[in-house]
């Protein structure tokens, strides 16, 4: 039974709501050292989007010309201020390594970074020089003596991006000392290539060898601002911003040793993820960034429990007429419900104060919505996320064929995930949750063959490139599908289009004829026949046709597990047709050997997140379109009894069935449901 629905939104900023001091979902403001008492006031007027304190930026030998957002003692003297007001305060160290060159920077007194064509650049240092380490360190002490309670890392705390250097640091220096840690005897130009050809030197790939080589000049330094920080406070917290790992595969951490070696006494380590930037003239990079910051959060969280992950909230240039509240909202909501996040870092900082203390404005949204994010993020509390795994490994980097450049040496086939998204497929960003595993590229290459042959054990879901490099990995057609006799290049404007063959799995689509005159997209895609594969589609170009091209196809291997390959690259094209979605989420319900855990049905652009424990699960369920989602149906994986979170934070019925039809969600809005069989 389904009890009669309702529209609603969780948006009204107006509502009055119950659970003000609800703990488990931390807010801090990022502030800079101006204007102590417009900050006294917002935190008294605003408590709870100061839940976990403020965090005060210094720009140490950046902005050189602006003393009153840089010079020491106002900094000392506003950190007392607020400090004596019994607000917990944070040290935000926003210049470690250098973010780039920019014009008003002070002399720096460290040698700096250059990159794998001898190009150096102004500001930025070289990370392994002993003027550069003995600067970070008195560096550190001046702003540890003020006695934080976190003292956060900037996201230039990294080797790539410090422009004008794409990657470092490559100068004489590093060079010497990379040799002599790895014995060999290259140059600049020998590096370099070595690195794009993928050479190996009795044995050692030269990629991997300099990748470990960056990773432990990284840890090193975590290590001596730790050091450093603890001998004030062995309490103190340390903090790192991070930035996308789909974008950072050069110089991504070590996590597990970056953690080992900043703890502080009690094993705590914060980490803020941000990727990206997003607006109302642009709202679809709000799903990108929370993929992004959705996979860091799985990548740092530790099963201690003293890992604390927050996201930042970028709010500058922040104004009403750039971001609305309800985007807003919706991306502090993503960050909960695809995240896994603890909490959120905003930015009320001195360019854009007053509006941003308004009170609509994004503080006082954060406050007054509190107590429902702090809900949200009780109600995934040990949990874990279920869902379809987008295959990642940190040394994606690494497998790479050969580039002309290292900045090409970043595909790593995590293309368009956003479209399947759209379709209402579960992701889950933690393997312990996957229900069938998304290969795309020759990222596959990246994984062990022990894991490898796991997953083929299980489910699943290729593109063209993935299919061809597992029967090559394996030495076996393990995915039912071979190369066609001739080349993608070969059907230059065939496009994707393709007829639906009257396998169980089309469903209704069966005999259905999908065009698309735009042609197709090469990324992931191949030409394939079949070997051994039930075929779902065949292309209908006639020369395809004539050969047997595959669009789609699906098949159980010699161990039991089930492969399905879209030949065309199917998040990388037009698939979001009802047709074409639908035949997809049958494949992946087949993989997940019969269902997925759950699946959304909607015309709009609506996807779904998943939280379970062996009592309950909890539903995210996000409407990232401009028009209202009436005709959301949750289909699950068996008969449950459904509730829907309300505006006032009581559960509201939706009857026991397995297609449960879900009230209406308001654009760029979300719901909240609980199963519970």
């Amino acid at each position: 039974m389904v009890f009669q629905t309702r529209a609603f939104s969780v948006i009204d900023t107006k509502l009055s709501l119950k659970g003000d001091n609800m703990s488990g979902y931390i807010c801090i403001q990022r502030i800079f050292a101006t204007d102590a008492d417009k900050i006294e006031q917002a935190v008294e007027r605003y408590p709870d989007a100061f839940s976990g304190g403020a965090a005060v930026v210094t720009f140490n030998g950046i902005y050189a010309d602006n003393k009153e957002i840089t010079d020491y003692d106002n900094y000392c003297k506003f950190f007392s201020r607020l400090k004596s007001n019994g607000i917990d305060l944070q040290v935000n160290l926003s210049s470690s390594i250098g973010h780039g060159d920019i014009q008003k920077t002070e002399p720096k007194p460290y040698p700096t970074m250059f990159d794998c064509d001898g190009n150096g650049c102004r500001d930025s240092a070289c990370p392994r020089t002993p003027e550069f380490k003995n600067h970070l360190i008195e560096t550190v002490k001046k702003y540890a003596a003020l006695k934080p309670s976190v003292f956060w890392i900037d996201d230039d705390f990294r080797l790539s991006n410090h422009s004008p250097v794409d990657f470092g640091c490559f100068c004489d220096r590093c060079v010497s000392l990379f040799n002599s840690e790895t014995g060999l005897d290259l140059t600049r130009e020998d590096l370099k290539a070595a690195i794009l050809k993928d050479e190996k030197i009795d044995g050692k790939s030269v990629r991997l060898l300099w990748q470990g080589f960056n990773r432990r000049t990284i840890i090193e330094l975590a290590g001596l601002i730790s050091d450093t920080a603890h001998s004030f406070d062995d309490e103190m917290i340390i903090g790192f911003m991070q930035v996308s790992p789909e974008m950072s595969i050069y110089d991504l951490p070590d996590y597990k040793a970056l953690i080992e070696v900043s703890k502080n006494k009690n094993g705590e380590v914060w980490f803020r993820h941000g990727s990206g930037f997003y607006g109302d003239a642009e709202p679809y990079a709000v799903v990108d960034k929370n993929i992004e910051i959705s996979r860091l959060c799985a990548l740092t969280e530790s099963a201690d429990g003293k890992i604390v992950n927050l996201t930042e909230e970028v709010t500058s240039p922040y104004t009403r007429r750039n971001k609305s509240m309800r985007l807003t909202l919706t991306e502090a909501v993503m960050n909960i419900g695809i995240g896994g996040a603890d909490g959120v870092m905003g930015e009320a900082i001195k360019p854009n104060l007053c509006e941003q203390l308004m009170s609509d404005g994004i503080v006082a949204l954060i406050n007054t919505r509190h107590a429902y994010l702090s809900t949200l993020k009780n109600l995934i509390k040990g949990k874990t996320q279920v869902g379809i795994y987008p295959y990642f490994d940190k040394d994606l980097w690494v497998y790479n064929d050969k580039k002309d450049s290292l900045s090409d040496m970043d595909d790593i086939g995590a293309r368009y995930w956003r479209n399947l998204f759209y379709m209402g497929v579960p992701f889950t960003f933690r393997e312990s949750g996957a229900k069938a595993i998304l290969l795309s590229g020759k990222t596959v290459r990246a994984m062990g063959k022990n894991e490898l042959d796991c997953w083929l054990k299980k489910g699943v879901y290729a593109d063209g490139e993935a299919a061809i490099e597992i029967n090559k990995i394996t030495g076996k057609n393990m995915t039912g599908v071979k190369n066609a006799p001739y080349s993608l290049d070969d059907l230059a404007g065939a496009g994707t289009s393709e007829t639906f063959t009257s396998h169980p799995l089309n469903g209704e689509t069966a005999g259905y004829n999908r065009y698309n005159i735009w042609g197709g997209s090469k990324n992931g895609a191949q030409c394939l026949t079949a070997d051994s594969c039930e075929v779902l589609s065949y292309s209908m170009q006639e020369r395809e046709k004539k050969n047997g091209i595959i669009g789609m196809s699906y098949y159980i291997n010699e161990t039991g597990g089930k492969v399905a390959v879209s030949a065309r690259g199917p998040w990388c094209d037009d698939i979001l047709s009802k047709a074409k979605s639908t035949q997809i989420k049958n494949v992946l319900d087949a993989l997940c050997g019969g269902r997925m855990p759950v699946r959304l049905e909607s015309r709009n652009r609506v996807g779904v997140s998943l939280w379970e424990d062996k009592k309950e699960r909890i539903v995210f369920i996000y409407n990232t379109d401009f028009d209202a989602a009436d005709d959301i149906e949750l289909i699950c994986d068996g008969e449950y009894t459904a509730e829907v979170l309300t505006q006032s934070l009581d559960w509201q019925s939706l009857g026991c069935t397995d297609a449960i039809k879900i009230p209406t969600v308001e654009p760029w809005s979300n719901a909240v449901i609980r199963l519970k069989r």
